[in-house]
Formats: structure tokens, C-alpha cells, sequence
């Protein structure tokens, strides 16, 4: 890849790694849902309803957002290369979690094998299969971490890397993955939406003219 696509975005990538880092160390220096546990703690009627909306940020309301955002500010190419993530991400998740990993078991499940019992509400689903990697990290990565790329203030940038990592966060907290589970979606999530983003937009994978222009000019 040309050294400018790194370079114009280097803050973004920095703090996603560090990100990534202090996951993994999690994941190393701590036993198997630890982290959960820790999380479990602040389990009330305050924090369930916040860290819910942000995981509903990995499901479709994550690819309505920046694809309104997309469709009124930025040229054609842009929208195309969102659906382009989203249609990647919905393949590479079901691959990983139904092919690759079918019988991998939710934390719940983890608990109760370890005799655990753990705070949780009865009308939130707790899955108990496919759990690697973290679906909704993933989208969220995918989505909010291509819309980073693509956006040209840096407020923006963090804002849309901040949303991404609230989606992750909510996974661990709502006690539907582990660490590992939301570190593995959020570098998958980061490497559909560089590889759309380097190819679609920062390559102008399209060579039409009609894809760098804006569907709506008013």
C-alpha cells in the first residue's frame, strides 16, 4: 500500500493498535472471564440500557448511520464502498462463527461450567454457541472504523473509532464474549474497512467519473 494511506490516518491506526495491545495483555495476564466478572459488578438498571444502545450499534443501526452520512456528504464511491464492508462483513462472520468455529461457547455457558453465578437481566438473550469471533464487534469495526477512514475532521475520526470500541466493550459487558472474542472482531472489523477503504476510495477502484460525485449536490 502507498506510504500516504497510512500516513494521513496514522493517528487512527495508532490508537486502534494501542487498543488492540491492552486487550491482548488482558487476555494473557488474566484467567478466562475475569474481566467479565469485573464488569459485572457496575450491572444495574443504569449501565444495562447504555451499553445495550451501544451494542445495538453493531447491528443495523451501525450501517443506517454512516450510510445516511455517506449518501447526502460524500461522492458516490464512498456509498459503494460501505455496502461493499457491510456485504464483507456479513460473509466473513457467518463463515468464522458457523464454519470455522461452530461450537466455540459463550461466556454464559463458561460460567455455569465453572459453577459461576453472574449478575445478569432475564429478558436480555444470552447466546450460548459461536462466540469467536465477536459478531458485533466486527460490524461495529467495520462500519464506524471504515466511516473514521473516510471522514475528514479529526473529531470525527475519534468520534466514529470511539463508537467502535463502545461496541466491543458492550459485548464484554453485557456477558456475551470475552476479551479475545472482541480483540479477534475488532481486527477483523479494522481490516475489511482498510482493504474496502484503500481500494474503493483511496485507489478509486471505480474509474467512472459518476462515482466522485455526490448523488445528492443539494
Amino acid at each position: 500500500m502507498q506510504e500516504g494511506f497510512f500516513y494521513r490516518r496514522r493517528l487512527l491506526y495508532v490508537l486502534w493498535l494501542l487498543l488492540v495491545i491492552i486487550g491482548s495483555i488482558v487476555v494473557i495476564a488474566t484467567d478466562k472471564g475475569d474481566s467479565i466478572r469485573f464488569f459485572n459488578q457496575f450491572y444495574n438498571d443504569t449501565s444495562v440500557p447504555v451499553f445495550t444502545f451501544f451494542t445495538h450499534l453493531g447491528e443495523w443501526v451501525g450501517i443506517v448511520i454512516p450510510f445516511l452520512y455517506f449518501l447526502f456528504f460524500k461522492p458516490l464511491k464512498y456509498q459503494v464502498g460501505f455496502i461493499l464492508v457491510a456485504l464483507l462483513t456479513l460473509v466473513l462472520v457467518y463463515f468464522f462463527k458457523q464454519i470455522v468455529y461452530p461450537d466455540a461457547i459463550r461466556p454464559i455457558v463458561f460460567f455455569e461450567q465453572q459453577l459461576v453465578d453472574i449478575v445478569n437481566r432475564p429478558e436480555i438473550t444470552l447466546n450460548r454457541k459461536h462466540t469467536f469471533p465477536s459478531g458485533h464487534t466486527t460490524a461495529g469495526f467495520a462500519y464506524f472504523f471504515y466511516a473514521a477512514l473516510c471522514a475528514d475532521k479529526r473529531v470525527f475520526q475519534l468520534l466514529f473509532l470511539a463508537l467502535a470500541f463502545m461496541v466491543g466493550l458492550s459485548r464484554i459487558f453485557l456477558i456475551q464474549h470475552f476479551v479475545s472474542d472482541v480483540v479477534a472482531g475488532s481486527v477483523l472489523g479494522v481490516a475489511i474497512a482498510s482493504i474496502m477503504y484503500y481500494f474503493v476510495v483511496h485507489n478509486n477502484g471505480f474509474k467512472s467519473p459518476r462515482f466522485n460525485q455526490k448523488l445528492f449536490n443539494g
